[in-house]
């Protein structure tokens, strides 16, 4: 086993999508998300070296220090991404390829606060 040091520790070194840290981007991850931002009303993420071990969840996929809901849309757009990727060409026929994540972030960019699911509640 590998420790790896990093200056986000709420950040999935390996894959920013995993947030249970299976080693897969699911709809669970993007729910994990949308559980702590209902639990918390917050998007201030607490000090990650008091949560260690098998409960340490990677909640802040944009690495921005925050736990919004573009955190949890991220996961929704890799999920999504990975159940509809076009299949390889065999005919005539053509493939729609999805935008990247980068493509709806301007969503977002003014004030992430009004897209913030806890205010939906």
């Amino acid at each position: 086993m590998f420790e790896v040091t990093t200056d986000t520790p709420w950040q999935n070194p390996v894959r920013v999508t995993d947030v249970n840290r299976d080693g897969k981007s699911t709809a669970i991850d993007a729910l994990r998300i949308i559980n702590q931002l209902a639990r918390t009303r917050s998007d201030r993420l607490p000090d990650a070296t008091r949560i260690a071990g098998e409960d340490h969840q990677y909640f802040d996929v944009t690495g921005d220090g925050r736990l919004t809901a573009l955190d949890a849309l991220r996961v929704i757009n890799q999920v999504f991404r990975e159940h509809n990727a076009p299949l390889p060409l065999e005919s005539e026929h053509t493939a729609t390829i999805l935008p990247p994540i980068e493509a709806v972030d301007h969503i977002f960019a003014d004030d992430e606060s009004e897209y913030d699911l806890v205010n939906l509640f």
